[in-house]
C-alpha cells in the first residue's frame, strides 16, 4: 500500500467513523471543562518556560495584529481607558506622602526628564519605574523620588506590578 493510498484510507475512515470534530470538542469540553482546565493548568505550572517562549513567539509574529487590537479596543472602550488612566493618577497623588519637599518634588520631575532624555539620545524606550510598585499586589510603595527610578522601557514592562527582591 502506497502512502496516498494509507492517508486516503485513513481521511476515510476518520471521517465515517470519528464523530464531527468541532462538535464533538465541544461537547467534550463541555462536561470536562473543570478537569480539562485543571489540566492545561498543571501543564502551564509543569512546562512554564517553554509556555512562555511560545507566548513570546506568537506575539512577535503577531505583533502589528497585536498593536491594532489595542488601539481599537482603545478607541471603542474610550470610557474604561479614561476610567483607568484617572484611577492610576489619584493612586500616584494618594501615594505621594504629605511630607514631601519641594526638593522631593523637583527630584521627581528630573527623573521623568531623564528617562525623556534617555530616550532622545539612545532611540531607546526608557520609563520611570516605581521599586516598589504602587498598587502591588502584596507590597505598595509610595510616589517618591527614593522609590523611583530610570530603567529600559522593555524591563519595565517586563517587571510589571512586581516587587523584585
Amino acid at each position: 500500500m502506497t502512502r496516498e493510498e494509507q492517508l486516503k484510507y485513513y481521511r476515510d475512515y476518520n471521517a465515517t467513523k470519528r464523530p464531527n470534530s468541532s462538535e464533538y470538542h465541544k461537547e467534550n469540553y463541555a462536561t470536562n471543562k473543570d478537569k480539562i482546565l485543571a489540566q492545561k493548568k498543571q501543564y502551564n505550572i509543569n512546562n512554564a518556560e517553554k509556555v512562555k517562549a511560545q507566548k513570546r513567539a506568537n506575539y512577535l509574529k503577531n505583533v502589528v495584529k497585536n498593536l491594532a487590537t489595542k488601539k481599537e479596543y482603545r478607541e471603542n472602550n474610550k470610557g474604561k481607558v479614561n476610567a483607568l488612566s484617572k484611577m492610576r493618577k489619584v493612586n500616584k497623588i494618594n501615594r505621594t506622602p504629605k511630607w514631601t519637599s519641594e526638593l522631593d518634588v523637583w527630584m521627581m520631575k528630573e527623573i521623568y526628564v531623564l528617562a525623556t532624555l534617555r530616550t532622545k539620545l539612545t532611540g531607546v524606550k526608557w520609563h520611570v519605574d516605581h521599586i516598589i510598585p504602587l498598587q502591588g499586589e502584596f507590597v505598595s510603595g509610595l510616589h517618591t523620588p527614593f522609590n523611583m527610578q530610570v530603567i529600559p522601557a522593555i524591563k519595565n514592562i517586563k517587571k510589571g506590578n512586581t516587587y523584585e527582591f
